[in-house]
């Protein structure tokens, strides 16, 4: 399909109401199914562990971090992504970002200067360190992440790992479309935060670097609950979306519809620990907005919506959600959207 038309659908886990072997098992199931790819946050889990057995459990679906955090050094970065590159025999995409900035400062004790800039020294580092082999020693000027005489002793299976940046704001953006393979939406875009914010911000750091949008795959990560009854699926998805829009990040897509009200009663609710509050402030117009949810055939519709969306990563509804439920959810996503 051409750009513009979403003609890829992988199936994504946070590492919530699920055990390592359950997602491991699911992934493999994905392949099974048709989809195009798996992929693991790093939040409650670490993504690396899983990735790589179901990465040596398959043979053609695509495996990614969506997304891995900066928190660790570039070089053990270069040093994941390479062995993971090499297990999945070049089927691994390496979605890296910044994380949320209290997490940066509170969890991980790193500043959250420049996230912009800090990301293209990132990308350019990474691409640089998978070419420093059979002798080649490459330096890096920062001024963010210096590097002085670096060599790898192996060389790589790709000297070229495809980077997706993690990103919803218009400078990091503009940065994934001049230099990343491509980007990863966060979990809360809306169908008009794409059209309306993200593509056209995208498109002006891809004209300020001389590429064409086929340059980049552009992908989304979606909060799914898919369910033959409606309402049993919109109280799985709603702590999802209310978790989600309590953070800054999603101020943009707030502001753009108009969710100011809302959005204020749900951080209220927030700030007193008051969960039920936060879930009852997200009305199901934000939620049809946000999440795909219901039967089968309205999720297929709900992300026909989304013009523009290379890859569709759907990820199934866990915050406050039963495990049993949680488990459901993911095969009913490989259900609805397999071929």
């Amino acid at each position: 399909m051409a750009p513009g038309v979403t003609s890829r659908i992988g199936i994504g886990f946070t590492g919530e109401g699920l055990g390592v072997r359950e997602i491991i098992e699911l992934g493999v199931a994905a392949e099974r199914a048709g989809l195009d790819s798996a992929w693991h946050a790093e939040n409650q889990r670490d993504p690396w562990v899983p990735l790589s057995v179901i990465a040596s459990r398959t043979e053609r679906i695509r495996i990614g971090t969506g997304i891995a955090l900066w928190a660790r050094s570039p070089v053990v970065m270069e040093l994941a992504a390479a062995n993971l590159d090499e297990l999945s025999g070049g089927r691994f995409v390496l979605g890296l970002g910044t994380g949320p900035k209290e997490r940066n400062e509170r969890w991980y004790g790193i500043p959250y200067d420049a996230p912009v800039e800090r990301l293209r020294e990132w990308i350019e580092l990474l691409r640089l360190m998978w070419t420093a082999h059979d002798g080649r020693t490459i330096d890096y000027p920062g001024p963010q992440l210096p590097v002085k005489g670096h060599r790898r002793a192996l060389r790589p299976y790709r000297e070229r790992i495809p980077i997706y940046a993690g990103g919803m704001r218009r400078k990091m953006l503009e940065l994934a479309g001049e230099l990343a393979d491509g980007v990863i939406l966060d979990s809360i875009c809306t169908p008009r935060y794409v059209s309306e914010r993200a593509l056209p911000w995208l498109r002006a750091g891809l004209k300020r670097a001389g590429r064409e949008r086929g340059d980049i795959e552009v992908a989304a990560m979606l909060i799914a609950a898919v369910d033959p009854d409606l309402e049993r699926a919109r109280k799985r998805a709603r702590p999802q979306v209310a978790y989600y829009l309590g953070g800054s990040h999603a101020d943009p897509i707030i502001r753009l519809h108009g969710w100011e009200e809302q959005a204020e009663r749900l951080r209220a609710a927030r700030a007193e620990g008051d969960i039920e509050g936060m879930v009852v402030a997200v009305d199901d117009a934000m939620l049809d907005e946000i999440a795909l949810v219901g039967p089968a055939d309205r999720c297929r519709a709900q992300l026909d919506r989304l013009d523009g969306i290379d890859l569709a990563i759907l990820v199934p509804a866990a915050w406050r959600v039963e495990p049993g439920d949680v488990r459901k959810g993911a095969g009913a996503i490989l259900e609805a959207f397999g071929r």
